[in-house]
């Protein structure tokens, strides 16, 4: 797929979305020439005419009503799945996965927890306490909080 592709198709829509060559450029911010160039680009690759054009108007051929909604949807779902990415990146959420040690979670952790979740609805928490090892990997423990002497 040629790189221009995005470009041609942000044309396309623009001047079926405003009903004209001149005013699908100004919502792009480029000529008119420019956006008239796209399309034919984008109707030469395509092989087949999206857009009967006259003096006084636009239109969408049958091909071209086809494509506009088929393309149209598509940046939809984009936009959203950009928006929806973004919003995860943004805020925690998930499961979260802690083991710790018996009296420094249940004095020290544990009473933080409800304003964390308060802070943080869609984090699940399971948490664990013992004192023993943890194996973070064979047990999917996400945060593993030790006390005591270290030895090498």
């Amino acid at each position: 797929m040629n790189d221009d592709s995005e470009k041609w198709r942000q044309a396309f829509l623009a001047v079926v979305q405003t009903g004209s060559f001149t005013a699908g450029a100004r919502a792009l911010g480029k000529d008119p020439s420019v956006v008239s160039r796209h399309i034919a680009a984008l109707e030469t690759r395509l092989g087949i005419r999206l857009l009967e054009r006259s003096t006084r108007r636009v239109a969408t051929t049958e091909a071209g009503a086809l494509y506009y909604d088929k393309i149209n949807h598509a940046m939809q779902l984009i936009s959203a799945a950009e928006q929806e990415v973004q919003t995860m990146a943004s805020a925690a959420s998930g499961l979260l996965r802690l083991a710790l040690p018996t009296a420094f979670g249940r004095r020290w952790i544990a009473p933080l927890l409800p304003a964390f979740l308060k802070l943080h609805p869609a984090v699940q928490i399971v948490s664990s306490y013992a004192d023993r090892y943890v194996d973070i990997i064979a047990e999917q423990v996400d945060v593993a909080v030790t006390c005591g002497a270290w030895t090498v």
